[in-house]
């Protein structure tokens, strides 16, 4: 299966973050034969490393309007802005302090793909992580109004984006996708709102080489546990650390769903009040998809 090529010449390997796990090296892997040999991740450092502009923008909504605050949010943010760096991504961050109504949100990730669209150097990889209390439809801004998920991933479809055709896009969203709860636990809080509330040429689909990764299924609540932080995200950095090297985003994506499973395996609660909740993605992605240079 073909690999999404490089689009860069070689430099160096990428300056460790602190603090850090392992430094990775980013994407992509070019056609044709593997390197030799078995890498671990802490070997990654010293391999040569292709230096590619991915961009990524994180979206953090800590306090929304009549809501508690999202407690442990911050921690997916900083793990998620580490572990992009750590690939070479120039990663945007917006906090509640930047803004963040329901308005706020689109004008920034419009102006996010707009950016990534404009760039003279085309990006091989687009990153948007939505981070907040969540619907069905879509996520909430700090004014408490609900932002539609199709609103936003327009603005990197193929018509908005024409630069960009080609180009894979992965969306993370950790926020509920309803009010449902399979079983409650006592030290996390969920993402959901509260049930008071209420709201003649060749042509391109318009929408392809993207990703959405889910922290559960629709019409479920996702957990958050507030001094370690959203256990999807928690899945999706421990999994992308281990396994970056040698696996494709999506044979990483379906090991974040058994870490997702095996979460909810140890819990050992006898009262069968352990708390319950499954991921799941979605792709379109037409190649395969390396986040380093290097595979076993």
């Amino acid at each position: 299966m073909p690999v999404y090529p490089p689009i860069a010449s070689p430099t160096g390997p990428p300056e460790p973050l602190q603090p850090v796990t392992p430094t990775l090296c980013p994407y992509p892997a070019s056609p044709g034969p593997r390197k030799q040999g078995k890498h671990r991740v802490t070997d990654l450092d010293e391999q040569k490393c292709y230096k590619i502009p991915g961009m990524a923008c994180i979206i953090n909504v800590k306090q929304i309007k009549n809501y508690a605050e999202r407690r442990g949010t911050d921690i997916d943010r900083d793990h998620l802005q580490q572990l992009f760096k750590q690939f070479n991504f120039a990663v945007e961050v917006y906090n509640d302090e930047n803004g963040l109504s329901c308005q706020e949100i689109f004008k920034k990730v419009s102006d996010f793909a707009h950016k990534a669209n404009q760039s003279p150097k085309k990006p091989f990889c687009i990153v948007l992580c939505l981070l907040s209390h969540g619907e069905v439809a879509g996520i909430l801004g700090t004014d408490g109004h609900v932002l539609e998920y199709e609103r936003l991933m327009q603005k990197f479809d193929n018509m908005e984006c024409n630069n960009l055709q080609g180009v894979p896009k992965l969306f993370f969203i950790q926020a509920c996708r309803g009010r449902a709860i399979d079983s409650g636990a006592s030290c996390v809080q969920t993402d959901s709102v509260p049930l008071e509330n209420g709201l003649s040429e060749i042509k391109m689909p318009s929408m392809t080489d993207y990703l959405i990764g889910w922290p559960t299924h629709k019409g479920f609540v996702a957990y958050r546990d507030q001094d370690r932080g959203s256990w999807f995200i928690q899945a999706i950095v421990d999994t992308f650390r281990k396994h970056a090297h040698d696996e494709d985003v999506l044979s990483m994506m379906t090991k974040v769903n058994k870490w997702m499973l095996e979460k909810v395996k140890n819990q050992n609660r006898p009262d069968n009040k352990a708390a319950v909740q499954m991921s799941k993605f979605s792709s379109a992605l037409t190649e395969k998809l390396f986040l380093t240079d290097i595979h076993d």
